[in-house]
């Protein structure tokens, strides 16, 4: 894939984030190379808050932003519609969260990536984090193995970190490593 023919299907699989969705597409949006064709596609599973209202306000002023209702609910499910639906106009799928905070260079730098290397697909690193408590300990069980099956390996084509291994058949150094996160 060249870059003068570069083009992006960004699937946000989404079910109330309301709370996300404005600063999420925002994040993704301001830093687009010119010259990249891209649809930021938010697949909605029924939310029950203002998440489709919001993610429809945003693709009135921006065109690239566009909502599709999934009715099957599941994330799979969204990422499948959407590829079903937009998949052959794009050359590129990239699945975001919602809920997440990107790198301004994010969607270039998978692009990037793929032409450079000339792989099939990239994956990269999750550096989670919380603001509360639960959220804490929630970044922390997904940051680190827990209870995990006999693959656990994180890998990473982009950014320069080294893949994560810090499995065990139980809880990582007890519970209260996820009960240090609180503090």
């Amino acid at each position: 894939m060249s870059d003068e023919s570069a083009s992006a299907l960004v699937v946000l699989p989404v079910l109330n984030e309301a709370q996300y969705i404005e600063s999420v597409l925002s994040q993704l949006a301001l830093h687009l190379p010119a010259d990249l064709a891209v649809r930021l596609l938010v697949v909605d599973g029924g939310s029950a808050d203002d998440t489709v209202k919001i993610a429809t306000r945003l693709g009135k002023a921006d065109s690239r932003i566009l909502v599709l209702h999934n009715p099957k609910r599941l994330q799979s499910s969204s990422v499948n519609l959407a590829v079903r639906t937009f998949g052959a106009d794009f050359k590129v799928l990239i699945r975001c969260d919602a809920h997440s905070i990107y790198p301004p260079t994010y969607v270039s730098d998978l692009i990037e990536t793929l032409n450079r290397t000339q792989a099939d697909a990239v994956v990269v690193p999750m550096d989670t984090r919380g603001d509360t408590c639960l959220r804490k300990a929630i970044a922390w069980v997904s940051t680190n193995c827990v209870l995990v099956t006999s693959d656990c390996a994180r890998a990473t084509s982009i950014g320069g970190r080294r893949p994560t291994f810090n499995c065990s058949w139980s809880l990582c150094n007890s519970n209260s490593a996820a009960l240090s996160a609180c503090s």
